[in-house]
C-alpha cells in the first residue's frame, strides 16, 4: 500500500465523498463509528418498526460490525476487530434506507444489501480481520450508548422447570446475547 494513496473519510460523511470512493481504495476514518452486531441490529429494526426514538442519529452514520471486548489496564477500548457482515444483512436496507451513510465488516453483501447501499449512495467498507489490536490502538474514546438488556426480575420466569445444569446453559446463553446486544460510540484518530 503506498501512503500517498490512503484517503481519510471525515465522519459523518458526506454522501457527496462517499460517491467518489473506488473499490479496493484504502480509507482511513476519522470521526465517531457506532459498533454493533447482529442483536444491536434487531434491536434498532424493532425500534424503528415501533416508531420509537433511537439513542443515537442513523443519518449519515457509521456502523462498524464489532463486538469490543472489554477494555483492559487503562485501556480505553480492548480489541475489535470486525466480524462478519452477513449476519447484519436482514437488518441492513432498513437502517441504510433510514439514513446509515457507512458499515463496516468483513465478507460479501446480499444483493439485497448491496441494492440498498446503491439506491441511498451508501458505502461497505471492509476491515482485514485479524488486526483487532492495531484496531483498538487508532480509539481515541469510547461511550457506551445502549447498555445491555436486563433479564426481568433477574431471574428467568421458567427457572423451575429445568435442572441446575439445563439452568447454568439458559442463563450463559442469555448472557451471550445480552453482550452481543450492547451498542457503543467510538471515537478515531
Amino acid at each position: 500500500m503506498d501512503i500517498q494513496s490512503l484517503r481519510i473519510l471525515n465522519l459523518p460523511a458526506d454522501r457527496a465523498e462517499l460517491k467518489t470512493l473506488k473499490q479496493g481504495e484504502f480509507v482511513r476514518l476519522c470521526g465517531t463509528v457506532y459498533t454493533a452486531r447482529d442483536q444491536a441490529h434487531k434491536r434498532i429494526a424493532a425500534a424503528i418498526a415501533a416508531g420509537e426514538r433511537l439513542p443515537f442519529d442513523l443519518n449519515d452514520a457509521a456502523i462498524y460490525y464489532c463486538g469490543p471486548t472489554p477494555a483492559v489496564n487503562g485501556q480505553i477500548i480492548g480489541s475489535c476487530g470486525p466480524t462478519t457482515s452477513g449476519r447484519m444483512d436482514a437488518y441492513a436496507p432498513l437502517l441504510t434506507e433510514h439514513g446509515v451513510s457507512v458499515t463496516i465488516g468483513k465478507g460479501v453483501r446480499s444483493p439485497e444489501v448491496t441494492a440498498a447501499i446503491k439506491k441511498y449512495g451508501a458505502a461497505y467498507l471492509i476491515a482485514i480481520g485479524g488486526a483487532a489490536a492495531l484496531y483498538q490502538a487508532c480509539v481515541t474514546a469510547c461511550e457506551l450508548v445502549v447498555p445491555r438488556p436486563r433479564l426481568r426480575g433477574g431471574v428467568s420466569p421458567d427457572r423451575k422447570r429445568f435442572s441446575r445444569r439445563r439452568r447454568h446453559c439458559l442463563v450463559h446463553t442469555r448472557r451471550r446475547v445480552r453482550n452481543f446486544s450492547r451498542l457503543t460510540r467510538i471515537h478515531s484518530k
